[in-house]
């Protein structure tokens, strides 16, 4: 995976071909440039640190996120995800939440730690968030599918 799909340089961002011939006739008022320039919106978004202050800088809003691992040396994306509240889905659901609010807090117990705790902590050390807002419920919807075809994150099913 390419070091820019972590650190968004706001580029232009092109999705392969075949992802894009298989999803978007589900959607077919949304053209790919629009897909792309989306794609490339979250990408180069603010990263958050999962800490006790991150639900200041989250919004009550509905949007698209991702989560990605910085412990290794080249980071790694888990998860994909959309809300109609960004700021208690990932603060505290994600951060905070136990195991059954949560996907990725789930996956993480079952494959690789012992406690939630241990995901609070890992989570706090080691990942960070990127969001961007999405109004449109449908489009939301539409773009989690989508982001999480293009991106294929670790968590993700």
């Amino acid at each position: 995976m390419h070091i820019e799909k972590f650190f968004g340089k706001a580029q232009p961002f092109r999705t392969p071909a075949g992802i894009a011939r298989k999803i978007q006739p589900m959607f077919p008022e949304y053209s790919k440039s629009e897909l792309d320039t989306f794609i490339a919106e979250l990408l180069a978004s603010e990263w958050l640190c999962f800490d006790n202050l991150m639900h200041l800088n989250l919004p009550n809003e509905g949007g698209i996120y991702r989560i990605c691992d910085f412990s290794k040396q080249e980071p790694g994306l888990m998860y994909v995800g959309k809300s109609n509240n960004l700021r208690r889905r990932l603060y505290s659901n994600h951060f905070n939440g136990p195991a059954g609010n949560s996907t990725l807090r789930r996956k993480l117990l079952r494959n690789d730690f012992h406690g939630e705790l241990e995901v609070t902590n890992y989570l706090q050390a080691s990942c960070k968030a990127q969001y961007i807002i999405v109004e449109d419920e449908r489009f939301r919807c539409f773009a989690e599918h989508y982001a999480i075809s293009v991106l294929q994150p670790q968590y993700n099913d």
